[in-house]
């Protein structure tokens, strides 16, 4: 009997597919959002606009 025969393997790997899509694109997204919160507060600092938690 091959693993590929039991009646439940299509069902496991998509399970485990759809998985693997959704962390993957969780990670992209917040590495999107990362890089988009990061370009923003260079942004501000360029106009001048500092931190609360920055020493003056």
């Amino acid at each position: 009997m091959s693993m590929f025969d039991d009646k439940y393997f299509a069902y496991v790997t998509s399970s485990y597919g759809i998985t693997l899509l959704v962390l993957a694109g969780m990670v992209l997204w917040a590495r999107a959002q990362f890089k988009s919160r990061t370009a923003k507060l260079d942004e501000m600092e360029k106009l001048g606009i500092t931190r609360r938690s920055q020493k003056r």
